[in-house]
């Protein structure tokens, strides 16, 4: 054991901290003791393999600790919670436990460097994702203040965009291989989990809304199939929220490439509300099996900025939903929807609109700058 302390410890003086797990692993399969485990640098162990994103080793390992360990001791209980926090993505969880511990000072300095390596990547993947950022959001992923969170990511090259009140963050390398656009918005979106619906919601279906802008100013709208004639209704992209889907934002992603198959977006603004519309007694008596009890449906609705061409547009899905689609003022929208949408188009319209119209003017400005 004394040569295992030895090289744990040139690591741990070293920063190597991805060697951390690797080296504690071999040693406790090279070990001929079946009692290794009880008297083991547990915390350390667990920390080195979250810090090298090895989750379920990490879990193996808890379990095969004695069970008078995990009952005795406080800190390696700390990193379990941790690991919890991490395993499911509940990023406000992650925060509180890593800077919510006093660690002792054998640990402290493997903390701090994954709360710096889970900052770093969150900033790449917010790089990645999002065109704009409230402080407010900025804050709640990177685990800091909102009066922190300026000083931050104004070090990482982000941009206060003083109009808005948002940050515009650094566009990520174009080397970085790990960093495609929509699986970057995918994985950033699962730690993002659905909002609780209200109780006064519970006989409203949760859902999601997707108002997609070009850089023109104009928002995708379509028709779908089971719409006909020339008077059939244009509507945004929407879809309920699977059970088993743990973000709302995941959600709009699913629903917006399974209608669209468009996958080139950034994200712009979320509403931070639920909107609801009621399904007209016509629309509600054709209902049946799981959709039976609902009287309407309760949205989260997303901005998302469209970074593709329109050759990305693909409505021939394996289950179509639209026939048609086109670009089209956002203004217009509510007097284009069916119905008992249009108060949720409305609101969508005036909370959006003002972004929106920035976009355009921004794209505007670019295209001036380039041909004078």
């Amino acid at each position: 054991m004394a040569a295992v302390d030895a090289a744990l410890q040139l690591a741990l003086v070293n920063q190597q901290w991805d060697r951390v797990a690797p080296l504690l692993d071999a040693a406790e399969l090279e070990s001929g003791n079946p009692d290794v485990l009880n008297e083991w640098p547990h915390a350390l162990h667990v920390l080195g393999l979250i810090y090298n994103q090895q989750l379920e080793d990490a879990r193996f390992l808890w379990k095969r600790l004695p069970a008078e360990v995990k009952r005795d001791n406080a800190e390696l209980n700390a990193v379990w919670r941790l690991l919890q926090y991490y395993w499911n993505k509940q990023y406000a969880g992650i925060w509180q436990a890593l800077q919510g511990y006093q660690w002792s000072g054998q640990v402290r300095p493997f903390v701090d460097a994954l709360v710096a390596k889970t900052r770093a990547e969150m900033l790449a993947l917010l790089s990645e994702s999002y065109s704009l950022v409230s402080p407010a959001k900025a804050a709640q992923l990177l685990g800091v203040s909102e009066g922190e969170v300026g000083h931050l990511v104004e070090g990482a090259g982000w941009r206060h965009d003083m109009e808005s009140g948002c940050y515009a963050p650094a566009a990520p390398a174009p080397d970085d291989p790990d960093l495609d656009g929509f699986n970057a918005l995918q994985q950033l979106a699962q730690y993002m989990p659905v909002p609780l619906l209200p109780e006064e919601l519970a006989d409203y279906r949760p859902n999601v809304g997707v108002c997609v802008v070009n850089s023109a100013g104009l928002v995708f709208a379509a028709q779908r199939t089971k719409d006909t004639g020339r008077k059939a209704a244009w509507q945004m992209p929407q879809g309920g929220i699977d059970p088993h889907e743990t973000s709302a934002l995941a959600a709009a992603l699913r629903e917006l490439k399974e209608e669209t198959s468009i996958t080139s977006v950034e994200v712009v603004a979320e509403l931070p509300r639920w909107l609801t519309y009621d399904f007209p007694p016509d629309v509600r008596s054709r209902l049946w099996g799981e959709w039976a009890h609902f009287k309407g449906q309760a949205q989260r609705w997303f901005l998302l900025r469209f970074t593709g061409d329109d050759a990305e547009v693909d409505l021939n899905t394996e289950h179509r939903e639209f026939r048609a689609w086109r670009w089209a003022p956002l203004e217009e929208l509510p007097g284009a929807v069916i119905g008992f949408k249009r108060a949720v188009y409305e609101e969508v319209a005036a909370e959006f609109g003002p972004r929106v119209a920035a976009i355009a003017a921004e794209a505007a400005e670019t295209r001036r700058a380039a041909a004078s």
